[in-house]
């Protein structure tokens, strides 16, 4: 009797002990719904980028039947369309998106892109605008209004463009490239030399001044560099047949 009142005893007072703390395990931010979501559109993302539309198309109508509603499904249905070439319908997603996500300028972006796409360039510049003053650290974007004011010949405001867009991002050759050519456009021959130079070997930046020169209607001047870069290179493919044609151009009767 006595042991088995001691190993009761022994028992209560076990139970009676001091509480531990309750661990609390949190569930990793990718096992939750909306961590499960986030994922489901970067997959859809990536499947844009990698041209993969109808499986992305496909990927968005399964989110969309089960109930889900999030703008970016609209920016990212609208993506797919404009690069299957369907204007009309990727408009429609791409300003819903914009109309939804007035804090995020990628709906701009992409409207930009649209635009230009499709001829619609003032209205592309109006998209890049918007879009650098919601944010102006987007470089591209800059790059985008400064390339499209350049085909418009407003050469002024090209260059402030394409000037903020390499300030941006210097490590972009084309933004300086662009510029080259914006600043040729302002007459400032010598500084567009230089900017070539800045990113391009002695025969291709000659080469683009060509271009520039034959753009302009100075075939003279182009076959000027076209020989330069030939100089610098004579293997320079596209300098010889650029000299070549205005050559023979000059051969043909008036």
């Amino acid at each position: 009797m006595r042991v088995a009142i001691a190993i009761f005893a022994s028992t209560l007072l076990l139970a009676c002990g001091p509480k531990k703390d309750r661990v609390i395990v949190e569930t990793p931010a990718w096992e939750s719904k909306q961590g499960r979501h986030e994922i489901r559109l970067e997959l859809i993302k990536t499947m844009v980028e990698s041209e993969q539309y109808k499986e992305a198309l496909q990927a968005i109508r399964h989110v969309r039947d089960e109930g889900i509603k999030d703008p970016r499904l609209d920016l990212l249905q609208g993506m797919c369309f404009a690069r299957q070439g369907l204007f009309t319908e990727a408009e429609t997603m791409l300003v819903r998106a914009r109309d939804q996500m007035k804090r995020n300028p990628d709906p701009l972006h992409e409207l930009g892109i649209l635009y230009a796409d499709s001829g619609k360039t003032d209205l592309a510049i109006q998209a890049f605008q918007s879009a650098v003053e919601h944010d102006d650290m987007r470089a591209a974007d800059w790059n985008n209004m400064g390339f499209l004011l350049f085909s418009e010949k407003e050469y002024e405001q090209a260059s402030v463009a394409l000037r903020k867009a390499i300030e941006v991002d210097p490590t972009k050759d084309k933004y300086r490239i662009n510029l080259a050519y914006s600043l040729f456009g302002e007459e400032k021959r010598n500084e567009a030399l230089r900017v070539f130079k800045s990113v391009l070997n002695k025969a291709d930046a000659h080469y683009n001044m060509g271009v520039a020169h034959e753009l302009s209607g100075e075939a003279g001047k182009a076959e000027e560099h076209y020989q330069l870069a030939l100089n610098a290179n004579p293997m320079h493919t596209q300098a010889q047949e650029a000299k070549d044609r205005i050559l023979k151009t000059k051969e043909q009767p008036k």
